[in-house]
């Protein structure tokens, strides 16, 4: 029997109200340091949230970060003949201090087949609920080129992505491009605000879900160690529409069809579908929230 959802959830208003003046993660807090960095640096988190996309395409309702992996590294020795991870590798650091910055762990993204060249190198997709902010480390051995792009089209292929940083050639002879960086370990923050130099009204800035790709355009392989992503915070979305969805213990129901997705309180997506039903009984204990074309539900699930 359907049951509306009632004034359970008022119980849980100051939870998500103090939530809401924090950073919001799409990361299990207890993952992340007390800076709010996830480190690339264990078996279980490259588990939890690394993954694999087999055709090159963004899988919305998969892990956060899909490795790609093209052909263009496939005369090099395993394991850089692909994009994969290791919380065991070791990245590169201050070539004048060796050794002083070094981190262990990374999504390491094989070479590219030439500097410059646009969705051809290793790659990772980003699959994010929404983006605050966005910032990395990454190392490299030598010259560090690198895309990044991102749409807000779930279904859009990686080359249609919109361009937000590229590697340029504006003041290099023909054939040279503008490293990001050169040999060392490197800090890139404000990734959510580029624009690429004003090319794109994109950026990866978003309320809602956003895809992001990060693509070598190098002949070296780039390692990225860690990311620090806040996401807005999921009581932003909307006012509580009760009437509207109805929940059970265990389904979600509606009275039609439309596009469902669940988030955890981290902001993360754990279920989507279309349709005017959804069994989430298979979802851990815990606060929920419900978007149903454009009406919003806290749920339970005890």
């Amino acid at each position: 029997m359907k049951k509306s959802i009632t004034s359970l959830f008022l119980m849980f208003a100051c939870v998500f109200g103090a939530q809401a003046q924090a950073n919001s993660y799409p990361f299990d807090e207890a993952d992340l340091d007390a800076n709010g960095w996830l480190w690339f640096d264990t078996p279980e988190k490259i588990e939890k949230y690394v993954g694999v996309s087999e055709d090159g395409k963004m899988d919305p309702n998969g892990k956060i970060f899909q490795m790609v992996s093209t052909e263009s590294a496939s005369d090099v020795k395993p394991p850089f003949n692909k994009t994969f991870a290791s919380d065991t590798i070791s990245g590169f650091g201050d070539p004048h201090n060796q050794g002083s910055d070094i981190r262990k762990g990374a999504i390491v993204l094989h070479k590219a087949t030439q500097s410059g060249k646009y969705n051809d190198g290793g790659a990772v997709l980003i699959n994010l609920p929404s983006c605050k902010t966005m910032s990395m480390v990454l190392s490299c051995q030598s010259s560090a080129h690198l895309y990044l792009s991102g749409t807000n089209d779930a279904a859009a292929d990686t080359s249609a992505y919109s361009i937000v940083y590229q590697p340029s050639a504006a003041i290099f002879p023909p054939g040279f491009f503008n490293a990001l960086f050169v040999c060392n370990i490197h800090l890139w923050e404000g990734l959510q605000t580029f624009n690429n130099e004003g090319a794109t009204d994109f950026t990866l800035a978003s309320a809602g879900p956003v895809y992001a790709m990060l693509q070598v355009a190098g002949l070296t392989p780039v390692y990225l160690h860690g990311v620090r992503i806040t996401t807005e915070e999921t009581t932003s979305i909307e006012n509580v529409t009760a009437e509207d969805i109805c929940f059970d213990g265990q389904k979600i129901s509606l009275d039609q069809t439309t596009n469902i997705k669940v988030y955890n309180s981290n902001g993360m997506l754990v279920a989507s579908a279309v349709s005017n039903s959804m069994d989430i009984s298979n979802l851990a204990k815990g606060i929920y929230l419900v978007k149903a074309g454009n009406k919003t539900q806290k749920i339970a699930i005890r």
